[in-house]
């Protein structure tokens, strides 16, 4: 496993997993600096480590993306609330709790 402090760290060291050469490279500088700072850890070993004048292409394929089912919009009429009641997120607050939130707080009252 591999901690990367950013995307772009991130995608740094995702271009070194993809290619195997790289791959051994990333394996044994990461353990190296692990083992070095195990016992005694420096400000250099939370510095980024990705090159910063790395410019070259990546080495991951392009492909294309894929094509979605539909484009825009989709209204979806007689879904019984038992095939909905199962994907519904009742612990994050939705916007009808914010609204009654300060509805209450400017009111004194609650809506209901």
């Amino acid at each position: 496993m591999f901690y990367a402090k950013d995307a772009f760290e991130g995608l740094s060291i995702m271009d070194k997993i993809v290619v195997p050469e790289k791959l051994e490279e990333l394996r044994a500088a990461t353990l190296e600096r692990a083992q070095r700072t195990l016992n005694a850890p420096t400000r250099q070993s939370f510095m980024n480590t990705a090159d910063e004048n790395d410019t070259d292409r990546s080495d991951t394929r392009i492909v294309d993306p894929p094509t979605p089912p539909f484009w825009g919009v989709k209204e979806l009429r007689d879904v019984p609330l038992r095939d909905i009641w199962p994907h519904m997120d009742m612990k994050t607050p939705s916007a009808c709790t914010g609204v009654a939130r300060v509805y209450k707080a400017r009111t004194g009252t609650s809506s209901q």
